[in-house]
């Protein structure tokens, strides 16, 4: 059997030479004025290759969510200039659970 790792998201992607480095992030309770405080507790490391591969992955899944009716799509604001880093935030617009 596969060992699980649970995340609550990514907290930042780096690309160094052709390897993609993801730090996991996980919910560890809440700051001074109550929002949520999260803290990287791992990182995933692996070749361009196999990110743009995985991100071919998650991106057929959202269309099938999107399909199905299960999230909506959002557009996000533009962004200034590419990057080759990314964080938690700017990852959080692209896709919204679906409102009843």
């Amino acid at each position: 059997m596969a060992e699980e790792l649970y995340s609550d998201g990514f907290a930042n992607i780096t690309v160094t030479g052709t390897i993609v480095r993801i730090d996991l992030m996980v919910l560890a309770g809440q700051d001074a004025q109550g929002k949520p405080r999260f803290e990287v507790r791992r990182r995933l490391v692996m070749p361009i290759d196999g990110f743009l591969r995985s991100y071919a992955m998650a991106e057929d899944v959202v269309n099938k969510l999107t399909k199905a009716g299960i999230v909506n799509k959002r557009t996000p604001p533009p962004a200034p200039g590419p990057t080759i880093e990314a964080s938690a935030g700017s990852a959080a617009s692209a896709v919204a659970p679906k409102k009843k």
